[in-house]
Protein backbone atom coordinates (compact mmCIF):
# COMPACT_ATOMS: atom_id res chain seq x y z
CA UNK A 1 0.00 0.00 0.00
CA UNK A 2 1.53 3.44 -0.73
CA UNK A 3 2.09 5.19 2.61
CA UNK A 4 1.56 8.73 2.77
CA UNK A 5 4.70 11.41 3.09
CA UNK A 6 4.34 12.76 6.86
CA UNK A 7 5.08 16.32 7.16
CA UNK A 8 5.32 19.13 4.26
CA UNK A 9 5.53 16.25 1.46
CA UNK A 10 3.02 15.87 -0.85
CA UNK A 11 1.93 12.64 -2.92
CA UNK A 12 0.18 12.55 -5.79
CA UNK A 13 -2.00 10.00 -7.14
CA UNK A 14 -2.84 10.54 -11.09
CA UNK A 15 -5.06 8.29 -13.44
CA UNK A 16 -4.95 8.57 -16.98
CA UNK A 17 -8.11 8.59 -19.63
CA UNK A 18 -10.49 5.25 -18.71
CA UNK A 19 -8.15 4.83 -15.53
CA UNK A 20 -9.71 4.20 -12.06
CA UNK A 21 -7.43 4.14 -8.83
CA UNK A 22 -8.57 3.39 -5.27
CA UNK A 23 -6.12 4.37 -2.67
CA UNK A 24 -6.33 3.18 1.27
CA UNK A 25 -4.83 6.53 3.09
CA UNK A 26 -2.87 5.84 5.82
CA UNK A 27 -5.29 6.70 8.53
CA UNK A 28 -7.68 4.43 6.83
CA UNK A 29 -9.62 6.75 4.64
CA UNK A 30 -9.73 5.99 1.05
CA UNK A 31 -9.86 7.91 -2.09
CA UNK A 32 -11.49 6.47 -5.35
CA UNK A 33 -10.04 8.44 -8.65
CA UNK A 34 -11.83 8.79 -11.53
CA UNK A 35 -10.66 8.84 -15.22
CA UNK A 36 -8.40 11.66 -15.85
CA UNK A 37 -8.19 13.00 -12.16
CA UNK A 38 -5.38 13.89 -10.15
CA UNK A 39 -4.57 14.76 -6.04
CA UNK A 40 -2.43 15.74 -3.95
CA UNK A 41 -2.44 14.05 -0.63
CA UNK A 42 -0.66 15.62 2.14
CA UNK A 43 -1.02 14.83 6.23
CA UNK A 44 0.71 16.10 9.44
CA UNK A 45 0.03 15.23 12.71
CA UNK A 46 -2.31 17.77 13.00
CA UNK A 47 -3.45 18.04 9.35
CA UNK A 48 -5.29 15.85 6.76
CA UNK A 49 -5.35 17.96 3.48
CA UNK A 50 -6.32 16.77 -0.26
CA UNK A 51 -5.54 18.98 -3.36
CA UNK A 52 -8.08 17.89 -6.01
CA UNK A 53 -6.22 19.50 -9.09
CA UNK A 54 -8.77 18.10 -11.64
CA UNK A 55 -11.14 15.58 -12.45
CA UNK A 56 -13.31 13.43 -9.73
CA UNK A 57 -12.56 12.02 -6.90
CA UNK A 58 -14.79 9.98 -4.13
CA UNK A 59 -13.50 10.09 -0.44
CA UNK A 60 -14.33 7.93 2.54
CA UNK A 61 -13.24 9.95 5.66
CA UNK A 62 -12.08 7.46 8.60
CA UNK A 63 -13.54 9.48 11.50
CA UNK A 64 -10.49 11.54 13.35
CA UNK A 65 -12.64 14.01 15.11
CA UNK A 66 -9.19 16.40 15.84
CA UNK A 67 -7.93 16.30 12.07
CA UNK A 68 -10.94 17.27 9.81
CA UNK A 69 -10.10 15.73 6.52
CA UNK A 70 -9.79 18.92 3.67
CA UNK A 71 -10.16 18.65 0.08
CA UNK A 72 -9.19 21.59 -1.29
CA UNK A 73 -11.41 21.99 -5.05
CA UNK A 74 -10.85 24.76 -6.76
CA UNK A 75 -11.15 28.21 -4.91
CA UNK A 76 -13.69 25.91 -2.44
CA UNK A 77 -12.68 23.96 0.59
CA UNK A 78 -15.15 20.55 1.55
CA UNK A 79 -14.26 19.68 5.36
CA UNK A 80 -15.24 16.51 6.99
CA UNK A 81 -14.78 14.84 10.30
CA UNK A 82 -16.27 10.74 9.34
CA UNK A 83 -18.34 10.83 6.25
CA UNK A 84 -18.06 10.18 2.73
CA UNK A 85 -18.86 11.88 -0.37
CA UNK A 86 -18.08 12.80 -4.36
CA UNK A 87 -16.50 16.16 -5.71
CA UNK A 88 -15.96 16.45 -9.44
CA UNK A 89 -14.17 19.64 -11.35
CA UNK A 90 -16.27 20.45 -14.06
CA UNK A 91 -15.17 21.62 -17.60
CA UNK A 92 -16.06 25.24 -16.56
CA UNK A 93 -14.32 25.23 -13.04
CA UNK A 94 -18.11 24.54 -11.11
CA UNK A 95 -17.61 21.80 -8.50
CA UNK A 96 -19.85 19.32 -7.91
CA UNK A 97 -20.33 18.02 -4.72
CA UNK A 98 -22.38 14.95 -3.94
CA UNK A 99 -22.57 14.00 -0.29
CA UNK A 100 -23.38 10.31 0.27
CA UNK A 101 -22.69 9.63 4.06
CA UNK A 102 -22.83 11.99 7.18
CA UNK A 103 -22.25 15.90 6.80
CA UNK A 104 -19.31 18.18 4.83
CA UNK A 105 -18.53 22.09 5.81
CA UNK A 106 -18.27 23.58 2.35
CA UNK A 107 -16.06 27.35 2.69
CA UNK A 108 -14.07 29.40 1.08
CA UNK A 109 -10.16 28.79 0.28
CA UNK A 110 -9.18 32.18 -0.53
CA UNK A 111 -9.95 33.28 2.99
CA UNK A 112 -7.17 31.45 3.87
CA UNK A 113 -3.29 32.77 3.77
CA UNK A 114 -0.30 30.12 4.00
CA UNK A 115 2.93 32.11 4.30
CA UNK A 116 4.77 28.62 5.87
CA UNK A 117 5.02 25.68 3.49
CA UNK A 118 3.62 23.25 5.91
CA UNK A 119 -0.20 22.65 5.40
CA UNK A 120 -2.62 25.05 6.43
CA UNK A 121 -4.98 24.25 8.98
CA UNK A 122 -8.68 25.07 7.56
CA UNK A 123 -11.13 26.62 10.78
CA UNK A 124 -14.44 26.75 8.68
CA UNK A 125 -16.70 28.98 10.86
CA UNK A 126 -19.62 28.20 11.96
CA UNK A 127 -21.59 29.93 9.31
CA UNK A 128 -19.89 27.73 6.54
CA UNK A 129 -22.99 25.83 4.79
CA UNK A 130 -23.80 22.37 5.77
CA UNK A 131 -24.23 19.84 3.44
CA UNK A 132 -25.85 16.80 4.30
CA UNK A 133 -26.25 13.06 2.79
CA UNK A 134 -28.78 12.89 -0.01
CA UNK A 135 -27.52 16.48 -1.54
CA UNK A 136 -25.71 17.92 -4.01
CA UNK A 137 -24.13 21.58 -4.07
CA UNK A 138 -22.46 23.23 -6.91
CA UNK A 139 -20.17 25.30 -6.13
CA UNK A 140 -19.05 27.80 -8.66
CA UNK A 141 -19.23 32.00 -9.64
CA UNK A 142 -22.81 31.33 -7.80
CA UNK A 143 -22.58 28.87 -5.35
CA UNK A 144 -26.17 27.58 -5.34
CA UNK A 145 -27.80 26.19 -2.53
CA UNK A 146 -27.36 22.19 -2.08
CA UNK A 147 -30.39 20.41 -2.97
CA UNK A 148 -31.82 16.99 -2.34
CA UNK A 149 -31.14 14.34 -4.55
CA UNK A 150 -33.12 10.85 -5.21
CA UNK A 151 -30.97 7.10 -4.55
CA UNK A 152 -31.70 6.92 -8.06
CA UNK A 153 -29.84 9.74 -8.99
CA UNK A 154 -26.57 9.32 -6.28
CA UNK A 155 -26.62 6.28 -8.01
CA UNK A 156 -26.56 7.46 -11.38
CA UNK A 157 -23.52 9.72 -10.67
CA UNK A 158 -21.46 6.95 -8.65
CA UNK A 159 -21.83 4.40 -11.26
CA UNK A 160 -18.86 5.37 -12.76
CA UNK A 161 -17.10 3.56 -9.68
CA UNK A 162 -18.35 0.21 -10.87
CA UNK A 163 -16.98 1.45 -14.97
CA UNK A 164 -20.29 1.90 -15.76
CA UNK A 165 -22.59 5.28 -17.07
CA UNK A 166 -25.62 5.67 -16.27
CA UNK A 167 -27.98 8.46 -18.16
CA UNK A 168 -31.40 9.68 -17.14
CA UNK A 169 -32.56 11.93 -19.32
CA UNK A 170 -29.75 14.20 -19.78
CA UNK A 171 -29.37 16.40 -23.08
CA UNK A 172 -27.18 13.95 -26.06
CA UNK A 173 -24.79 16.09 -26.20
CA UNK A 174 -24.44 16.35 -21.69
CA UNK A 175 -24.06 12.41 -22.31
CA UNK A 176 -21.37 12.53 -25.11
CA UNK A 177 -19.35 15.03 -23.18
CA UNK A 178 -19.52 12.32 -20.14
CA UNK A 179 -18.53 9.75 -22.62
CA UNK A 180 -15.85 11.77 -23.90
CA UNK A 181 -13.93 11.91 -20.43
CA UNK A 182 -13.04 7.91 -20.26
CA UNK A 183 -12.38 8.13 -23.82
CA UNK A 184 -10.69 10.82 -25.50
CA UNK A 185 -12.82 10.25 -28.47
CA UNK A 186 -14.53 13.88 -29.58
CA UNK A 187 -17.81 13.89 -30.87
CA UNK A 188 -18.76 16.52 -33.27
CA UNK A 189 -22.19 18.22 -34.06
CA UNK A 190 -23.61 18.08 -37.58
CA UNK A 191 -26.78 19.09 -36.82
CA UNK A 192 -27.46 21.39 -33.64
CA UNK A 193 -31.13 20.26 -33.59
CA UNK A 194 -30.41 17.06 -32.40
CA UNK A 195 -27.67 18.13 -29.35
CA UNK A 196 -31.26 18.66 -26.85
CA UNK A 197 -32.44 14.91 -27.60
CA UNK A 198 -32.75 13.08 -24.27
CA UNK A 199 -30.60 10.53 -23.67
CA UNK A 200 -31.32 7.27 -20.87
CA UNK A 201 -29.64 4.39 -20.43
CA UNK A 202 -27.09 2.00 -19.00
CA UNK A 203 -23.92 1.80 -20.86
CA UNK A 204 -19.95 0.95 -20.20
CA UNK A 205 -17.68 4.19 -19.74
CA UNK A 206 -15.45 3.48 -22.31
CA UNK A 207 -17.89 1.48 -25.09
CA UNK A 208 -18.23 3.95 -27.91
CA UNK A 209 -19.22 1.21 -30.31
CA UNK A 210 -22.19 0.27 -27.65
CA UNK A 211 -23.57 3.78 -27.35
CA UNK A 212 -23.44 4.88 -31.02
CA UNK A 213 -25.52 1.13 -31.94
CA UNK A 214 -28.16 2.95 -29.38
CA UNK A 215 -28.11 6.03 -30.57
CA UNK A 216 -28.76 4.77 -34.13
CA UNK A 217 -31.22 2.31 -33.28
CA UNK A 218 -32.87 4.25 -30.83
CA UNK A 219 -32.93 7.59 -31.46
CA UNK A 220 -32.73 7.42 -35.12
CA UNK A 221 -28.56 9.38 -35.14
CA UNK A 222 -26.09 8.27 -37.55
CA UNK A 223 -22.60 8.40 -37.39
CA UNK A 224 -19.09 8.63 -39.39
CA UNK A 225 -15.98 7.68 -37.56
CA UNK A 226 -13.24 10.18 -38.84
CA UNK A 227 -9.95 8.07 -37.76
CA UNK A 228 -9.85 6.53 -34.22
CA UNK A 229 -10.62 9.93 -32.07
CA UNK A 230 -13.19 11.65 -34.20
CA UNK A 231 -16.93 11.19 -34.37
CA UNK A 232 -19.62 12.87 -36.39
CA UNK A 233 -23.29 12.33 -35.73
CA UNK A 234 -26.59 14.03 -37.55
CA UNK A 235 -29.86 13.44 -37.75
CA UNK A 236 -30.79 10.47 -39.94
Amino acid sequence: EPQVARGPAEVFYETAVGERQVHRLEDGSTITLNTASRIGVRYTDDVRLLNLEYGEVYVQVARDQMRPLNVIAGDHVIQAVGTAFNIEIKAGHEVELVVTDGAVRVGQKSKFTNTEQKPVKFVLSRSAQLVVAGHEQVMGSETQQARPITVEEVNARLSWQKGNLIFRGESLIEAVREVERYTGVEFIFLDEDITEIPVSGYFKAGDVDGLLAVLKENLGIDYQREGEHRVLLYGA
